[in-house]
Protein backbone atom coordinates (compact mmCIF):
# COMPACT_ATOMS: atom_id res chain seq x y z
CA UNK A 1 0.00 0.00 0.00
CA UNK A 2 3.04 2.37 0.27
CA UNK A 3 4.05 1.40 -2.84
CA UNK A 4 1.18 1.61 -4.64
CA UNK A 5 -0.92 4.57 -3.35
CA UNK A 6 1.47 7.14 -3.65
CA UNK A 7 2.49 6.46 -7.20
CA UNK A 8 -1.86 6.72 -7.83
CA UNK A 9 -1.52 9.80 -5.88
CA UNK A 10 0.66 11.57 -7.76
CA UNK A 11 -0.87 10.60 -10.99
CA UNK A 12 -4.07 12.70 -9.31
CA UNK A 13 -2.11 15.32 -8.25
CA UNK A 14 -0.53 15.90 -11.67
CA UNK A 15 -3.65 15.33 -13.33
CA UNK A 16 -5.84 17.30 -11.04
CA UNK A 17 -2.77 20.83 -11.20
CA UNK A 18 -3.09 20.54 -14.92
CA UNK A 19 -7.17 20.53 -14.62
CA UNK A 20 -6.41 23.68 -12.43
CA UNK A 21 -4.75 25.60 -14.45
CA UNK A 22 -6.82 24.63 -17.71
CA UNK A 23 -10.49 25.78 -16.15
CA UNK A 24 -8.31 29.11 -14.39
CA UNK A 25 -7.18 29.72 -17.79
CA UNK A 26 -3.32 29.63 -16.33
CA UNK A 27 -4.18 32.11 -13.29
CA UNK A 28 -4.06 29.08 -10.86
CA UNK A 29 -1.87 26.19 -9.91
CA UNK A 30 1.29 27.99 -11.47
CA UNK A 31 3.97 29.23 -9.63
CA UNK A 32 4.05 29.52 -5.84
CA UNK A 33 0.26 27.99 -5.46
CA UNK A 34 2.09 24.94 -7.33
CA UNK A 35 3.97 24.29 -4.30
CA UNK A 36 1.38 25.10 -1.47
CA UNK A 37 -1.14 22.36 -3.41
CA UNK A 38 1.53 19.74 -3.52
CA UNK A 39 1.93 20.04 0.08
CA UNK A 40 -1.47 20.26 0.89
CA UNK A 41 -2.30 17.07 -1.47
CA UNK A 42 1.08 15.35 0.17
CA UNK A 43 -0.61 15.84 3.77
CA UNK A 44 -4.00 14.11 2.23
CA UNK A 45 -2.15 11.10 0.84
CA UNK A 46 -0.26 10.60 4.04
CA UNK A 47 -3.34 10.68 6.38
CA UNK A 48 -5.02 8.32 4.08
CA UNK A 49 -2.19 6.29 4.33
CA UNK A 50 -2.06 6.40 8.19
CA UNK A 51 -5.88 5.72 8.02
CA UNK A 52 -5.32 2.55 5.80
CA UNK A 53 -2.31 1.52 8.13
CA UNK A 54 -4.80 1.59 10.78
CA UNK A 55 -6.69 -1.54 9.94
CA UNK A 56 -3.16 -3.54 10.25
CA UNK A 57 -2.97 -2.73 13.98
CA UNK A 58 -2.30 -5.48 16.12
CA UNK A 59 -3.32 -4.57 19.65
CA UNK A 60 -2.78 -6.72 22.58
CA UNK A 61 -6.06 -8.32 24.01
CA UNK A 62 -4.63 -9.16 27.35
CA UNK A 63 -0.96 -8.36 28.58
CA UNK A 64 0.42 -9.59 31.79
CA UNK A 65 3.04 -7.62 34.27
CA UNK A 66 5.82 -9.54 32.52
CA UNK A 67 5.08 -8.38 29.24
CA UNK A 68 4.36 -4.76 30.57
CA UNK A 69 7.28 -4.51 32.15
CA UNK A 70 8.96 -5.51 29.01
CA UNK A 71 6.97 -2.59 26.83
CA UNK A 72 8.29 -0.21 29.54
CA UNK A 73 11.72 -1.22 29.15
CA UNK A 74 11.81 -1.52 25.17
CA UNK A 75 10.13 1.84 24.90
CA UNK A 76 13.29 3.89 25.25
CA UNK A 77 15.06 1.69 23.17
CA UNK A 78 12.59 2.65 20.34
CA UNK A 79 12.59 5.80 20.56
CA UNK A 80 16.25 5.99 20.79
CA UNK A 81 16.31 4.32 17.78
CA UNK A 82 14.31 6.59 15.70
CA UNK A 83 16.01 9.73 17.49
CA UNK A 84 19.32 7.81 15.66
CA UNK A 85 17.67 7.27 12.49
CA UNK A 86 16.41 10.80 12.16
CA UNK A 87 19.78 11.93 12.93
CA UNK A 88 21.07 9.92 10.01
CA UNK A 89 18.65 10.95 7.36
CA UNK A 90 19.33 14.19 7.84
CA UNK A 91 23.20 13.81 7.90
CA UNK A 92 22.56 12.11 4.41
CA UNK A 93 20.18 14.61 3.25
CA UNK A 94 21.55 18.64 4.44
CA UNK A 95 25.01 17.74 2.12
CA UNK A 96 22.82 17.65 -1.25
CA UNK A 97 20.37 20.44 0.00
CA UNK A 98 23.29 22.65 0.63
CA UNK A 99 25.26 21.47 -2.99
CA UNK A 100 21.82 22.57 -4.38
CA UNK A 101 21.82 26.40 -2.57
CA UNK A 102 25.47 25.81 -3.66
CA UNK A 103 24.49 25.73 -7.61
CA UNK A 104 21.96 28.00 -7.99
CA UNK A 105 23.58 30.69 -5.89
CA UNK A 106 26.54 29.93 -8.46
CA UNK A 107 24.85 29.68 -11.64
CA UNK A 108 22.66 32.83 -10.61
CA UNK A 109 25.76 35.27 -11.73
CA UNK A 110 24.96 35.35 -15.27
CA UNK A 111 25.93 37.50 -18.23
CA UNK A 112 23.23 38.79 -20.24
CA UNK A 113 22.27 36.56 -23.34
CA UNK A 114 22.90 37.87 -26.65
CA UNK A 115 21.38 36.17 -30.17
CA UNK A 116 23.00 37.38 -33.37
CA UNK A 117 20.93 36.66 -36.38
CA UNK A 118 22.84 33.96 -38.89
CA UNK A 119 24.12 36.09 -41.85
CA UNK A 120 22.12 34.64 -44.92
CA UNK A 121 24.34 32.44 -47.09
CA UNK A 122 23.51 30.73 -50.82
CA UNK A 123 21.30 33.23 -52.02
CA UNK A 124 19.05 33.06 -48.74
CA UNK A 125 18.26 36.96 -48.25
CA UNK A 126 17.00 38.58 -44.64
CA UNK A 127 13.38 40.05 -45.46
CA UNK A 128 12.44 42.94 -43.34
CA UNK A 129 8.41 41.94 -43.34
CA UNK A 130 7.72 39.69 -40.80
CA UNK A 131 6.00 36.04 -42.63
CA UNK A 132 2.80 36.55 -40.07
CA UNK A 133 1.46 37.86 -37.48
CA UNK A 134 2.25 34.80 -35.31
CA UNK A 135 5.23 33.65 -32.94
CA UNK A 136 6.12 30.54 -30.64
CA UNK A 137 4.91 30.98 -27.04
CA UNK A 138 7.95 30.57 -24.81
CA UNK A 139 7.41 32.07 -21.62
CA UNK A 140 10.58 33.63 -20.09
CA UNK A 141 13.50 33.06 -22.54
CA UNK A 142 16.73 35.22 -21.44
CA UNK A 143 16.89 35.78 -24.82
CA UNK A 144 14.75 35.26 -28.40
CA UNK A 145 15.07 36.10 -31.88
CA UNK A 146 12.50 36.37 -34.78
CA UNK A 147 13.94 36.67 -38.34
CA UNK A 148 12.74 36.02 -42.15
CA UNK A 149 14.53 34.73 -45.02
CA UNK A 150 13.75 34.36 -48.44
CA UNK A 151 14.75 32.78 -51.92
CA UNK A 152 13.91 32.28 -55.16
CA UNK A 153 9.97 33.55 -54.14
CA UNK A 154 9.72 31.24 -51.09
CA UNK A 155 10.17 32.65 -47.59
CA UNK A 156 11.34 30.48 -44.02
CA UNK A 157 10.23 32.05 -40.59
CA UNK A 158 13.26 31.64 -37.90
CA UNK A 159 12.45 31.59 -34.15
CA UNK A 160 15.42 31.30 -31.70
CA UNK A 161 14.37 31.24 -28.01
CA UNK A 162 17.71 30.73 -25.29
CA UNK A 163 17.75 30.15 -21.93
CA UNK A 164 19.96 30.25 -19.47
CA UNK A 165 19.71 29.32 -15.48
CA UNK A 166 16.70 28.16 -15.54
CA UNK A 167 14.21 27.34 -12.74
CA UNK A 168 10.32 27.04 -12.49
CA UNK A 169 9.05 29.45 -14.19
CA UNK A 170 11.84 30.34 -16.50
CA UNK A 171 12.88 26.47 -18.16
CA UNK A 172 13.27 25.55 -21.91
CA UNK A 173 11.29 22.16 -21.67
CA UNK A 174 8.02 23.18 -20.23
CA UNK A 175 4.44 22.33 -20.51
CA UNK A 176 3.45 26.08 -21.35
CA UNK A 177 5.97 26.75 -24.33
CA UNK A 178 4.11 25.80 -27.16
CA UNK A 179 2.95 26.89 -30.42
CA UNK A 180 -0.31 28.52 -29.46
CA UNK A 181 -1.43 28.92 -26.51
CA UNK A 182 -4.57 27.87 -25.12
CA UNK A 183 -7.69 29.50 -26.67
CA UNK A 184 -6.01 31.40 -29.05
CA UNK A 185 -8.34 34.16 -30.82
CA UNK A 186 -6.35 34.06 -33.85
CA UNK A 187 -4.39 30.66 -34.71
CA UNK A 188 -5.27 27.00 -34.19
CA UNK A 189 -3.59 23.86 -33.82
CA UNK A 190 -4.04 21.43 -36.79
CA UNK A 191 -1.69 18.86 -35.30
CA UNK A 192 1.73 17.73 -33.83
CA UNK A 193 3.52 14.81 -34.78
CA UNK A 194 7.21 13.95 -35.11
CA UNK A 195 8.68 14.31 -38.10
CA UNK A 196 12.58 13.39 -39.47
CA UNK A 197 14.54 15.55 -42.11
CA UNK A 198 17.33 14.16 -44.12
CA UNK A 199 20.06 16.50 -44.76
CA UNK A 200 23.45 16.13 -46.10
CA UNK A 201 24.59 15.39 -42.05
CA UNK A 202 22.32 13.06 -41.12
CA UNK A 203 19.04 12.95 -39.82
CA UNK A 204 17.29 15.84 -37.75
CA UNK A 205 14.36 14.65 -35.66
CA UNK A 206 11.74 17.04 -35.07
CA UNK A 207 8.42 18.15 -33.86
CA UNK A 208 6.21 19.27 -37.12
CA UNK A 209 2.91 21.24 -36.43
CA UNK A 210 0.19 22.74 -38.40
CA UNK A 211 -1.55 26.14 -37.74
CA UNK A 212 -4.19 27.36 -39.59
CA UNK A 213 -5.75 31.08 -39.25
CA UNK A 214 -8.44 33.01 -41.05
CA UNK A 215 -6.20 34.00 -43.64
CA UNK A 216 -2.60 31.76 -43.50
CA UNK A 217 -1.78 28.09 -42.54
CA UNK A 218 1.87 27.55 -41.43
CA UNK A 219 3.99 24.23 -41.45
CA UNK A 220 6.52 24.64 -38.20
CA UNK A 221 9.05 22.69 -36.95
CA UNK A 222 10.89 22.89 -33.90
CA UNK A 223 13.41 20.92 -31.92
CA UNK A 224 16.03 21.93 -28.69
CA UNK A 225 19.64 22.45 -29.03
CA UNK A 226 21.25 21.75 -25.48
CA UNK A 227 25.10 20.99 -25.22
CA UNK A 228 25.94 20.72 -28.95
CA UNK A 229 23.19 18.32 -29.57
CA UNK A 230 19.82 18.70 -31.50
CA UNK A 231 17.10 16.92 -29.73
CA UNK A 232 13.33 16.68 -30.11
CA UNK A 233 13.16 14.34 -27.12
CA UNK A 234 11.70 16.40 -23.93
CA UNK A 235 12.76 13.44 -21.34
CA UNK A 236 16.60 13.56 -22.76
CA UNK A 237 16.58 17.13 -22.65
CA UNK A 238 15.50 17.22 -19.34
CA UNK A 239 17.93 14.44 -18.51
CA UNK A 240 20.82 16.88 -19.78
CA UNK A 241 20.17 19.86 -18.08
CA UNK A 242 19.77 18.26 -14.78
CA UNK A 243 23.50 16.43 -15.27
CA UNK A 244 24.78 19.83 -16.20
CA UNK A 245 23.10 21.37 -13.49
CA UNK A 246 24.22 18.68 -11.33
CA UNK A 247 28.10 18.96 -12.20
CA UNK A 248 28.10 22.46 -11.79
CA UNK A 249 27.61 23.45 -15.35
CA UNK A 250 25.39 26.14 -17.01
CA UNK A 251 22.25 24.49 -17.86
CA UNK A 252 22.00 26.12 -21.13
CA UNK A 253 19.24 25.34 -23.70
CA UNK A 254 17.57 26.89 -26.63
CA UNK A 255 14.59 26.26 -29.10
CA UNK A 256 14.49 26.35 -32.30
CA UNK A 257 11.68 26.92 -34.75
CA UNK A 258 11.52 27.26 -38.33
CA UNK A 259 8.52 27.84 -40.56
CA UNK A 260 6.80 28.50 -43.98
CA UNK A 261 2.98 28.80 -45.08
CA UNK A 262 1.68 26.70 -47.22
CA UNK A 263 -2.06 26.18 -49.20
CA UNK A 264 -3.20 22.80 -49.47
CA UNK A 265 -0.79 19.54 -48.60
CA UNK A 266 2.20 20.79 -46.62
CA UNK A 267 4.12 18.09 -47.82
CA UNK A 268 4.80 20.63 -51.10
CA UNK A 269 6.61 23.10 -48.67
CA UNK A 270 8.46 20.63 -46.78
CA UNK A 271 11.28 21.06 -49.38
CA UNK A 272 11.77 24.60 -49.13
CA UNK A 273 12.40 24.03 -44.86
CA UNK A 274 14.70 21.47 -45.66
CA UNK A 275 16.58 23.62 -48.14
CA UNK A 276 16.76 26.31 -45.64
CA UNK A 277 18.04 24.28 -43.25
CA UNK A 278 20.64 22.50 -45.24
CA UNK A 279 22.16 25.59 -45.95
CA UNK A 280 21.27 27.76 -42.91
CA UNK A 281 21.40 25.33 -39.48
CA UNK A 282 25.89 25.27 -39.67
CA UNK A 283 25.53 29.10 -39.04
CA UNK A 284 22.32 28.64 -36.73
CA UNK A 285 24.20 25.88 -34.71
CA UNK A 286 27.48 27.69 -34.56
CA UNK A 287 25.77 31.28 -33.35
CA UNK A 288 24.03 29.42 -30.14
CA UNK A 289 27.05 27.48 -29.44
CA UNK A 290 29.17 30.63 -29.22
CA UNK A 291 26.30 32.00 -26.85
CA UNK A 292 26.94 28.63 -24.44
CA UNK A 293 30.46 28.60 -24.41
CA UNK A 294 31.59 29.00 -20.45
CA UNK A 295 34.16 31.89 -21.56
CA UNK A 296 30.82 34.13 -22.50
CA UNK A 297 29.43 33.33 -18.92
CA UNK A 298 32.01 35.31 -17.02
CA UNK A 299 33.96 31.93 -15.49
Amino acid sequence: MAIVVPVIANGLRAYMIVMIGHLSGMRLAVGFDHLIYGWVFFGLVMALLFWVGAFWREDDQESSPQKMVIAESAAPAKQTSFIKMSVLVLALLLPWLLYAHYLDARLSAKADVTLSAPIPVRGWQEQITPLADWKPHYKNASAELMRTYRRDGKSVGLYLAYYRTQYQDMKLISTQNVMIPQNDPVWGNIGTSPHTVNLDRGVLSVSQTLLKSAHQRLLIWEWQRIKGRNLDNPYLGKLLLALNKVAGRQDDGAAIVVFTPYEGDPAQVAPVLQAFLADMLPAIEAGLDRVAEPSTHGR
